[in-house]
């Protein structure tokens, strides 16, 4: 019986975390700070194995920019990830509304410790509202 109710429970767990990761998918229209505030666009999108990741794009000098998000992990309404482009990489923490439809936070010049937050002092802003 034990057997059974911790099946039962890791069951529930993985279906909350999946209902949680889908929250996030979408196209999100903000700001991305690139030596000031810029118009941007963050896409996040499930793999087939249930894992989020992103792309973003953004205006840099006239151009677009564009990257990815990836090592992305969904702790409560905080997604932190890495952040890839043509300029680096880097850590990305924002945190979620209750209801998803929008996200603010920081992205950072490099990788840390993966436990930054979307309220640290240093870093640059990063936000979104979902399409």
């Amino acid at each position: 019986m034990k057997f059974c109710s911790l099946a039962l429970l890791c069951a529930i767990s993985a279906q909350a975390a999946f209902a949680e990761n889908t929250a996030v998918v979408g196209t999100f229209d903000g700001i991305i700070w690139s030596s000031g505030d810029t118009p941007g666009a963050t896409r996040f999108v499930l793999t087939s194995d249930d894992k989020i990741i992103g792309a973003y794009s953004y205006d840099s000098f006239g151009e677009t920019a564009e990257g990815h998000l990836e090592e992305c992990a969904l702790t409560a309404q905080i997604l932190r990830c890495i952040w890839n482009d043509e300029w680096g990489s880097g850590d990305f923490a924002v945190a979620f509304a209750s209801d998803f439809s929008s996200f603010s936070g920081k992205w950072f010049d490099d990788i840390g410790s993966g436990n930054r937050s979307p309220t640290d002092a240093e870093g640059h802003v990063w936000t979104g509202k979902k399409r």
